[in-house]
């Protein structure tokens, strides 16, 4: 009998070395963050986010800039961004920020640039696998440059939980 005691905990001494080997300590998101505004995005169970930026002065080249963040599947999401102008510009930027959430702050995940010359819209949408468990956002800068001058503004979306 304590033959087998001493094995079994012997047996069960190693499964718990060998499973905290594995282990990662890490806060994820649970849905009592939800409603938290951290860094100036609120947290959301939301399956999408979206911020949008307009200019509306007369004479300018930058219209419109846009960051929309979908959640696709337990750990797949989608980033899209436009970047428009009034009018064909000599070149157009959009850069894409995606940000999770880690303890209490955003942290950058992944980041994209996309220029195009002599247009007047820029769109791009990504999809990618992610860690779910967490809480993600996308950050937008929209640029123009034409005849010398440069426009730009800023988007950034709520948290969308993924897992």
């Amino acid at each position: 009998m304590k033959r087998c005691f001493k094995i079994l905990a012997g047996l069960l001494a190693i499964t718990a070395i060998g499973t905290m080997n594995n282990l990662e300590v890490v806060k994820a998101n649970t849905f009592e963050d939800i409603g938290q505004i951290i860094d100036g995005s609120t947290l959301t169970n939301e399956k999408q986010a979206e911020d949008n930026v307009f200019n509306v002065k007369k004479g300018t080249d930058f219209y419109q800039g846009g960051a929309k963040i979908s959640v696709l599947s337990k750990n797949s999401i989608n980033a899209f961004g436009y970047t428009f102008a009034y009018h064909d510009c000599d070149s157009i930027d959009l850069y894409l920020y995606i940000e999770k959430l880690v303890g209490n702050s955003w942290q950058s995940y992944k980041s994209f640039k996309f220029t195009d010359e002599n247009v007047s819209t820029l769109s791009k949408s990504i999809t990618l696998q992610v860690p779910s468990g967490y809480s993600y956002r996308l950050r937008g800068y929209h640029r123009t440059y034409n005849d010398g001058r440069q426009e730009s503004a800023s988007t950034v979306t709520e948290g969308v939980y993924v897992g």
